[in-house]
């Protein structure tokens, strides 16, 4: 015989849950509650819904997910830090910004940095950067990572930077990094 799962609309999950409409969908994207569509409507699996409710919907287990069901749907998933990241960056004619910032979002194929220094208003998008930064990793180890990149973000909080010619071995540090 086999098990059949059983399912909600999200309309029912959120008024059982007693949360917005919205935090019902964020949890179904985020891959918190598994979901299929059905007649062109999202339906939320009782189990998940259920787990929400005993135990609250920022506490869940970790659970065996196929390659279907990833948490986070980007190409490289990224983990939130507060990592001291070292930056230069080489500004026409002959100026360098160099300074520290704060690694908020990290992910094998770029950062976030957030800075309060004012030095990242002469920045531009497009603009190249270079990163240090230590991953300390299980095992008690460290990994010194230096690496390029270029600016594709800016915003008032910092700047988002995507890799460029990313070493193998580094990309999986950050990978084992991130988890």
């Amino acid at each position: 015989m086999i098990k059949k799962d059983k399912y909600i609309t999200v309309k029912r999950a959120s008024k059982y849950l007693s949360i917005p409409l919205r935090t019902v969908y964020r949890l179904v994207n985020q891959g918190m509650i598994k979901s299929i569509r059905i007649g062109g409507k999202i339906n939320c699996l009782l189990s998940d819904v259920e787990h929400c409710y005993e135990y609250g919907t920022n506490s869940f287990p970790e659970k065996e997910r196929s390659a279907n069901d990833q948490f986070d749907k980007r190409k490289h998933p990224r983990s939130n830090t507060n990592l001291i990241c070292r930056y230069l960056i080489s500004l026409p004619p002959f100026k360098d910004i160099s300074s520290e910032a704060i690694i908020k979002n990290l992910s094998a194929g770029g950062v976030f940095l957030f800075s309060q220094n004012k030095a990242l208003t002469g920045i531009d998008v497009d603009d190249r950067i270079e990163l240090s930064f230590l991953l300390d990793l299980d095992n008690y180890k460290t990994v010194n990572v230096d690496i390029k990149g270029r600016v594709v973000r800016k915003s008032e909080k910092g700047i988002a930077v995507k890799f460029r010619d990313i070493d193998e071995n580094i990309k999986k540090s950050i990978k084992k990094y991130v988890g």
